[in-house]
């Protein structure tokens, strides 16, 4: 209503105060809802991949290293039986809470994880035989335990003049170079593991390999493979997520001599894991793998069904320990040859 002197009546005032104030807590409750949506978004992801990382090593066998290494400092975690609680403190409207699938054998330490003050939150979580320990402590690793290797003999003193096949993979064009990080190639890393192998080839001169440095000739390295007659180690590189620095060894489980090539398989990793040149490298997982078919080390070994077959993948290319590992090729090459010679005598 407008009055006699122009000027708006008191009803009509207090409807547009009234609309002013509604638009106003409107857009405060919509800068709320969208910061809250933002912070629960957050915190459903940390605890759901939380959780998956806890479900991960209840599943994978031994004894396996994870970091966390998202910088989660402004984020309060709590783990309790069977559930994750992730919450920013002052917004604990956008808390959330993931369930996770627990194990009646595995223990794991709950508790609550905060960051220090002034300092970034980064948890490492460790599997070390049935318990999986959760800390701030980045330094802290588990002990990982040799392998326990089938026992039965194969003593042999004569070893040295076995036939031994070094299976140096890739190459099988100018493009096969296999795996690539940073200056690392998997090739020319197995190239020159297979280098130092070469120089034992005065002491053991039955020592042969699929390639030297140049590019294979179609068809020649499997024909090595089919014609060999007493053992073969293939050379290759892993790569996994960036958390694990594992070494595999891939066996043919229904090869005819696939309780042999479990035992050098198991002593080779044991040799590389436990080699005192090699204190300094962190392995979060040692592991001997049944080959299936599409695995990587399925053709190779297939191929190789009646022999004594270990297909190595050494090191995790994606890992800094891992491409430590990596560059210390003659290390590697020493170890294969340890595991070599325990397996003999």
């Amino acid at each position: 209503m407008i009055t006699k002197n122009g000027e708006i009546g008191t009803p009509l005032r207090v409807v547009m105060v009234l609309v002013i104030v509604v638009f106003i807590i409107f857009g405060l409750m919509s800068g709320i809802s969208r910061v809250t949506d933002s912070t629960a978004f957050a915190n459903e992801f940390i605890a759901k991949d939380f959780a998956l990382n806890i479900e991960t090593l209840l599943a994978v066998p031994g004894d396996v290293i994870i970091d966390y290494s998202q910088d989660i400092s402004k984020k309060t975690i709590e783990i309790e039986k069977g559930k994750i609680i992730v919450y920013e403190k002052g917004k604990e409207v956008a808390k959330w809470t993931i369930n996770f699938v627990e194990s009646e054998t595995v223990k794991i330490n709950y508790g609550k994880f905060e960051a220090d003050p002034g300092k970034e939150l980064k948890l490492r979580l460790i599997k070390n035989g049935n318990e999986i320990i959760i800390t701030k402590d980045l330094e802290q690793k588990p002990e990982l335990a040799k392998l326990s290797c089938p026992y039965f003999s194969t003593k042999d003193i004569n070893w040295e003049k076995k036939n031994i096949l070094i299976d140096v993979s890739h190459r099988d064009n100018e493009a096969d170079l296999g795996f690539k990080s940073e200056n690392l190639i998997e090739a020319e890393i197995v190239e020159k593991i297979a280098d130092y192998l070469r120089s034992l080839k005065p002491g053991m001169p039955n020592l042969e390999f699929t390639r030297e440095s140049e590019i294979n000739l179609q068809g020649i390295r499997e024909d090595k493979i089919i014609q060999s007659t007493e053992v073969i180690i293939s050379l290759n590189v892993g790569s996994y997520t960036s958390s694990l620095n594992e070494v595999r060894a891939y066996i043919n489980p229904s090869g005819q001599k696939s309780k042999e090539s479990n035992k050098l398989a198991c002593l080779i990793l044991n040799s590389i894991e436990g080699s005192s040149t090699l204190k300094d490298i962190d392995f979060t997982l040692i592991n001997i793998v049944p080959a299936e078919k599409g695995s990587p080390a399925y053709e190779m070994l297939d191929a190789g069904s009646d022999k004594i077959a270990v297909s190595l993948e050494i090191g995790n290319i994606n890992n800094e320990h891992g491409k430590k590992l990596l560059r210390r090729t003659a290390d590697i090459g020493k170890a294969i040859q340890q595991g070599l010679f325990d397996y003999y005598n």
